[in-house]
């Protein structure tokens, strides 16, 4: 079977839907499939080169819309390699409004279409050019044989999805529980707080910040990590100057996978403190979970973030935006080590019955299969 994935982005490109394009992509290849990857690449060039067996075609980005990638139309690259299936990896405007319009002069095709989120509308021009894309992506999805939902809260509170739903099924997403697990490495003196995950928006950086602030009037024995980068960065850093918490709190930056590992076992808390359903799952809240921390997320309706995290469980789920709420959260888990160690241990385990890597890939092949 020749398999084809429509993504932004490919490795060594580093993100969510990369990293799940990725598992899905070696899976597929190990099962004697013939696995393609069209992708946007971040200059002009064209490249077409081989990852771990996998076919990749990065094509030249002609410039950003909205923060996306337009590139030259991926449906030359599509019609010579014929696939058996087209996975499509959503949102991603301008490969969705190329395969609709191939769709309408080529109905054979069989799509499935991986709904990682919503697209957030960050202005009225925001809106303006989602209501055009819902014109194309609706029609798009009901042709698709079969749209893979991460969970069911995103599925049912979707405005795009409920229009298809007799064509989701659901697959959460998982982690390699055999990479991110409990490592022993050397602790400081402080306790530490961490976050990782892009500087944008909807993750909500800025209210933890002012967490950080609240809980410095009452404790000095902790340190926040913020790992990642992203647009936001020196504007929150500016914050952190303004809170005057510059001595409680550092931003890393970017990290390898093997050093956030490390960052993940040194954290004595891990917090997403996002703010709006962009953040569908939270990935980086299962490594965390995995490796046998505590989480403090926050409750966004509609997100299968307040779903994987358990409220008293595998920690503490707060109302989003909300600094005082995230203040108290981290002071009542600091205050006890034995419910830090409890919830930790319930978080792994959590993973290990219905987060694990080997059961998303298992349960996206039988998709592939009964089509």
């Amino acid at each position: 079977m020749r398999v084809l994935h429509l993504g932004k982005y490919f490795y060594p490109e580093r993100g969510g839907i990369e990293n799940y394009t990725l598992a899905l992509a070696k899976e597929a290849k190990k099962a004697g499939n013939e696995v393609f990857v069209i992708v946007s690449n971040t200059t002009r060039r064209f490249i077409h080169e081989k990852i771990m067996g996998i076919e990749v075609f990065r094509l030249p980005r002609i410039f950003h819309f909205l923060r996306l990638p337009v590139t030259v139309s991926p449906i030359s690259l599509v019609r010579k390699i014929k696939p058996d299936i087209i996975h499509l990896h959503v949102p991603n405007p301008w490969f969705e409004l190329n395969l609709f319009l191939y769709y309408i002069f080529s109905k054979n095709l069989k799509i499935i279409v991986t709904y990682h989120s919503d697209v957030v509308w960050y202005t009225q021009f925001h809106f303006l050019g989602e209501c055009m894309r819902r014109l194309y992506l609706i029609p798009l999805l009901k042709f698709s044989k079969k749209i893979v939902a991460t969970s069911k809260n995103y599925a049912e509170y979707s405005p795009v999805l409920k229009w298809v739903k007799d064509k989701i099924v659901i697959i959460p997403l998982g982690v390699d529980e055999k990479i991110f697990r409990p490592r022993k490495v050397k602790k400081i003196k402080k306790h530490v707080l961490l976050f990782v995950g892009r500087l944008v928006p909807y993750k909500g950086v800025e209210h933890l910040l002012k967490a950080a602030k609240i809980l410095s009037e009452k404790r000095r024995d902790f340190i926040l990590l913020i790992v990642g980068n992203g647009k936001l960065k020196r504007k929150l850093e500016k914050i952190t100057k303004k809170l005057s918490i510059e001595r409680f709190v550092k931003f890393v930056g970017g990290v390898s996978e093997e050093d956030v590992i490390k960052y993940y076992n040194l954290c004595d808390i891990f917090i997403l403190p996002s703010v709006h359903r962009s953040e569908a799952f939270g990935i980086s809240q299962l490594e965390a979970m995995a490796c046998g921390k505590p989480v403090i997320s926050t409750n966004i309706k509609g997100s299968a973030v307040p779903w994987v995290n358990q409220h008293m469980r595998t920690g503490i789920v707060v109302e989003p935006k909300n600094p005082k709420a995230l203040s108290d959260a981290i002071l009542l888990l600091l205050r006890s080590e034995r419910m830090r160690k409890i919830m930790g241990k319930n978080a792994r385990l959590r993973v290990l019955k219905y987060f694990t890597t080997s059961k998303m890939l298992r349960k996206t092949l039988s998709v592939y299969k009964s089509i």
